[in-house]
């Protein structure tokens, strides 16, 4: 019989392949491969692997794949007999809103990929909770993959997609988007079949919802080596009154299934035991999930030899499809063309068609979510010259996924442009990063690149020419290294003419036009006006700059003088009132060298902006209490107030005023668009009258 398509709404196939037989089957020695699987325990000390003993699959430490982190171990209240080996270790993620693992693969080809996460109140504070849970989001390259939420410490979280690389390697990350500190437990990736899974292509990946082994002879999942592809198939009964049929002879998959489930899943299935209906439902329950819409795969076998079934399949009350009928031994399926998307509720009847007595038949059911790839990602030619300098330069940067996407969590030091059809690195800021060697030829591959700083580095050699091609370049600043030569025409033609910003300071034997040293940037221009944008800037730098001497010497000597015996007079908050104001720190507004920053209100209603001390803050208790000195003295137009301050062990916080328009330096700087951004005499204005008033309120 040939491939039958049937045409409804939504669209359904029924492929019923009989009298072939060919299989495909990757095995080494009659026995299945994980040749292209990669399987992490995270966690675990970087030396360990060990052999799964349950699927004999090989794990290995994630030290290898990602350098930030904390490794944690589960409570042992949660370690039973019965726990996943995998489970009982973790790798959290406190610090940075974006942390990647990077696995390769190889360009085109298909791949499932599983994450398992078990909370484990593994950092002791009973964190997960139906009233608070834990929420992190889920990314897979440049797409967001799952919202995770996690309500129960012992549940486990198992999100799964099949996709295909677009690249020869995949990143997986875990965004600090909610209340929760993201976690993961441990992390496979395996080879798929290209010919399986119709749903899956280059602009969209599926997302696993359920995949269900429909009347098990055990509890136990099945996965490899019963799948060859290590999916893992759920026991499933449903009512009561089912029942189970089953054989011990292998069900084949042939040629034209999309799906092949293995022969253990196919070899039992279940029966309405005293009717002519088979029903069971689905409420729509958002575990993650970016859409409502879902791909519906039912797989079918008959068990019974000189057996024949007809049955009709019908989707809340509507028909969906009619008249399938199973061969023995062979696994068909009957699948949505087109995904489900018109209810919360979903009412599934198999009833007898009356071709035959004998009542309908369920094997297996899987349920996916489709994720459309809805973002950009960075253009390959910026990304290869960016992973490049990473590597010539030795680089320790969290650098991994893609650099500009998703766009709120962009690579530290980069800004990118972004439009419908692509996406382009337009800034690089790599001052101060101990860069030594030459300037790569590798900054010159950027196709949009608008903005380089090199500055403050020990950079040495000659300026390379292909900077000088860089069109969209408008800022080069490469002062404070030792670079040598004379600077291409090039670039010196540019900055004459006014186009490019050309920055070359403190490079004793770099020469410009006619071998005279470049000391200065004016002297690039050769007298020719500078940009106002540089002439204010530089007032405004040189301000800042003496207000944070006088600040600094003064501080130091009433440090000296009061010893550790400052008394604050600002109103003093605990810990878990700042969690009551900030909605257990829910909206966070910004971020800095101090910490992040959450917007709250306090009991009357006032807005604050409450910036809680990070553990990898440097600044110390006796700097953070000359600050609250200082500050709870300063009252200025132009100046933020502050409210109080916390101080609860080794937790810091201090409390101010909200400022609904943004921060003063973003309008300074021309970041924030407003009346200030268009008059520059204003904006000098204003930074002058803050460093006047700070220096006053310190000396006092």
């Amino acid at each position: 019989m040939s491939c039958i398509i049937v045409s409804s709404i939504p669209l359904i196939f029924c492929f019923i392949m009989l009298g072939i037989t060919c299989t495909v089957i990757d095995t080494v020695g009659g026995q299945p491969s994980y040749s292209g699987f990669i399987s992490i325990d995270c966690g675990i000390s970087s030396d360990s692997t060990y052999i799964d003993s349950i699927t004999s699959i090989p794990y290995v430490s994630d030290d290898q794949f990602i350098n930030t982190g904390v490794k944690a171990n589960i409570s042992s209240n949660y370690i039973t007999s019965a726990l996943e080996r995998q489970l009982s270790t973790l790798r959290s993620f406190p610090d940075g809103s974006r942390n990647c693992y990077l696995l390769n693969v190889t360009q085109g080809e298909k791949y499932l990929v599983r994450a398992s996460l078990m909370y484990g109140n593994y950092d002791g504070q009973n964190r997960a909770s139906v009233e608070n849970p834990l929420l992190f989001d889920l990314y897979l390259d440049y797409n967001l993959w799952r919202i995770v939420k996690i309500t129960d410490a012992a549940e486990v979280h198992r999100p799964e997609s099949i996709f295909v690389a677009s690249a020869d390697t995949v990143s997986v990350c875990l965004i600090k988007s909610g209340t929760g500190i993201p976690f993961i437990s441990a992390l496979e990736l395996r080879l798929f079949d290209r010919n399986l899974d119709p749903y899956t292509n280059e602009t969209q990946t599926v997302a696993l919802t359920y995949r269900y082994n429909v009347m098990p002879t055990t509890n136990r999942s099945i996965r490899f080596p019963d799948d060859i592809y290590d999916r893992i198939w759920e026991p499933f009964t449903w009512h009561s009154d089912w029942n189970m049929i089953s054989t011990t002879s292998s069900v084949r998959s042939n040629f034209g299934n999309y799906f092949k489930p293995p022969s253990a899943v196919m070899q039992t299935a279940a029966t309405p035991t005293n009717s002519s209906h088979l029903l069971f439902q689905f409420d729509y329950v958002n575990m993650g999930a970016l859409v409502n819409q879902f791909y519906f795969v039912f797989h079918f076998s008959e068990l019974v030899p000189n057996t024949t079934r007809a049955f009709n399949i019908d989707l809340n009350g509507n028909y969906w499809f009619k008249n399938c009928s199973p061969p023995y031994l062979v696994a068909t399926f009957v699948c949505s063309a087109v995904p489900d998307s018109d209810s919360l509720h979903y009412q599934w009847s198999l009833d007898s068609s009356g071709v035959s007595q004998l009542p309908p038949i369920l094997n297996a059911l899987e349920v996916f979510t489709p994720i459309y790839h809805t973002n950009v990602p960075t253009d390959s030619g910026d990304v290869d010259a960016i992973t490049t300098i990473m590597g010539r330069y030795q680089l320790e940067k969290n650098w991994i996924g893609d650099p500009c996407a998703p766009k709120e969590y962009a690579w530290d030091g980069l800004s990118c442009s972004y439009n419908s059809n692509s996406t382009n690195i337009e800034t690089v800021i790599l001052s101060s990063n101990a860069l030594t060697g030459v300037i790569s030829d590798d900054f010159g591959m950027f196709k949009q690149i608008k903005y380089l700083d090199l500055s403050h580095n020990n950079l040495t050699g000659k300026i390379p020419n292909v900077l000088g091609t860089l069109s969209s370049l408008r800022v080069l600043n490469l002062s404070g290294n030792n670079l040598s030569g004379s600077v291409p025409d090039s670039l010196l033609q540019k900055s004459l003419n006014e186009s490019l910003i050309l920055i070359l300071e403190d490079n004793p034997n770099l020469t410009c036009t006619n071998g005279t040293p470049c000391k200065l940037t004016a002297e690039i221009g050769k007298a020719k006006k500078i940009p106002i944008l540089v002439i204010v800037m530089t007032v405004c730098v040189v301000v800042i700059v003496v207000f944070l001497l006088v600040f600094f010497f003064v501080r130091r000597r009433k440090a000296k003088s009061t010893g550790g015996t400052l008394k604050l007079k600002a109103r003093p908050f605990t810990y878990l009132e700042l969690k009551k104001v900030t909605n257990n720190f829910e909206n966070l507004i910004g971020k800095g060298g101090f910490g992040n920053v959450y917007r709250g209100s306090l009991s009357d209603g006032t807005p604050v902006a409450v910036k809680a001390r990070s553990q990898s803050s440097e600044q110390g208790t006796k700097q953070y209490f000359a600050e609250v000195q200082h500050l709870i003295r300063i009252h200025h137009k132009h100046l933020v107030s502050i409210h109080g301050y916390c101080m609860e062990g080794n937790y810091m916080a201090l409390v101010y005023e909200y400022m609904a328009n943004g921060n003063l330096n973003d309008h300074i700087i021309g970041k924030t668009v407003s009346d200030i951004t268009s008059d520059w005499k204003k904006r000098l204005q204003i930074v002058i009258e803050a460093a006047r008033v700070l220096f006053i309120q310190i000396q006092d």
